[in-house]
């Protein structure tokens, strides 16, 4: 179920270096670039060779399969409310001992919230301490004085500081301009071992409509409707070549949405499939029977895009993507070679850049090609070295 990560050589062998313990709020069953990011991690680093810990919040399912490191259930339901950071900070404190004497590393923004307040809360001091930063955890902590003051403090004492893209990097240094640029590394996203072999293409594309895909749950912020109007607005000849799917979950906030969405698809005119949240392991054939991987995400409040898995998933699977220049995204698709990074709020730009993928299946295969070559650049045993080799 696991892969077989390639080790590589670091100035300190992993046999050797301080045990980690990886505490995450959100992890599997639990599905998301952060949860994807926590547990590839854990993955990359024991294949690598170090002593791995898992600390996650205890969902149902999460310990019906096997992993290749140890994996502890936290008393919490994942959020980042006061009872879920109180369940962590009791976890802290029960095993300060096994804390005291590992490298105590923070991948998403629960675990980070609940050391912010380490002094009131008794916490043990660990021998080192590794965070990464995704973006929307920044401006959090940055709009009130005393989570200010609180992040700027544990940034303080924190040994390696990842941020998951050039983009997040500009944004911590601009927000707390005290934090020691020397301690930041780049650390994006990668491929989920799970696309290590994406399948080949089933469906008949000769005689079928070019199918665009987008993979994210319904909320606003994800902007499966600026896909639905881009597309309603191309010429008839175009839209009648096309075919819309939309995959992932209605979450909170987005019931509301969803029932616009399937208004606006009602009146579009294009083909529209509501395909609803699917399994993981279904995924990979979804992204390769698509022609057009389109995920046009905004900002909304404090909420950002900091670099995005989905699309390396969508490009290891052959896809051009079409995105929004927001947060880090610009990092994950070049714009003009991997796909078409659109200015949010710019319709005839993005509505071109449907025509152009529609258009040309030249120009979607030459796209395809840069794509996967920029998932090959990123690679989760590279941020294990820049997080916790010496």
């Amino acid at each position: 179920m696991f892969p077989n990560f390639r080790a590589w050589s670091i100035v300190m062998s992993p046999s050797t270096a301080t045990p980690i313990i990886l505490i995450t709020h959100e992890f599997y069953p639990k599905r998301g670039g952060i949860a994807t990011y926590a547990e590839e991690m854990a993955l990359a680093a024991q294949q690598a060779g170090y002593e791995v810990n898992v600390w996650a919040s205890n969902r149902e399912g999460m310990l019906d399969r096997r992993t290749p490191f140890p994996l502890k259930p936290i008393a919490n339901i994942g959020s980042l409310g006061w009872s879920c950071r109180h369940a962590t900070a009791t976890m802290l404190r029960t095993h300060h001992a096994e804390v005291e004497r590992s490298l105590l590393y923070l991948p998403e923004p629960g675990p980070i919230f609940t050391m912010m307040y380490a002094p009131l809360l008794g916490l043990p001091r660990p021998k080192a301490l590794a965070l990464t930063l995704h973006g929307t955890e920044i401006l959090r902590y940055s709009q009130s004085p005393h989570r200010r003051f609180l992040f700027k403090r544990l940034l303080a004492k924190t040994d390696r500081i990842g941020v998951v893209s050039e983009y997040n990097q500009r944004l911590l240094l601009e927000k707390f301009p005290a934090t020691d640029p020397q301690k930041i590394r780049i650390v994006p996203g990668a491929l989920r071992h799970d696309f290590a072999n994406p399948p080949l293409r089933k469906r008949d594309h000769l005689y079928s409509r070019v199918r665009v895909l987008t993979v994210g749950r319904i909320h606003p912020r994800k902007g499966q409707h600026y896909v639905m109007e881009a597309l309603a607005r191309l010429p008839e000849n175009l839209r009648s070549q096309v075919e819309y799917h939309i995959v992932g979950p209605i979450v909170k906030g987005g019931r509301d949405y969803a029932e616009s969405l399937k208004q606006t698809a009602a009146e579009s005119g294009i083909p529209v499939e509501f395909v609803g949240e699917v399994d993981d392991d279904e995924l990979p054939q979804i992204y390769a029977d698509a022609d057009i991987f389109a995920m046009t995400s905004i900002q909304s409040g404090i909420s950002i895009e900091g670099f995005g898995l989905v699309y390396l998933e969508a490009a290891a699977c052959g896809l051009p993507v079409i995105a929004h220049d927001t947060g880090g995204v610009a990092e994950a698709v070049r714009h003009g070679q991997s796909g078409f990074v659109i200015k949010p709020g710019d319709e005839a730009a993005l509505t071109n850049a449907f025509a152009q993928l529609i258009e040309s299946p030249q120009l979607r295969e030459e796209m395809t090609q840069a794509g996967k070559a920029r998932v090959a650049e990123l690679s989760w045993q590279q941020n294990v070295e820049a997080h916790f080799a010496v």
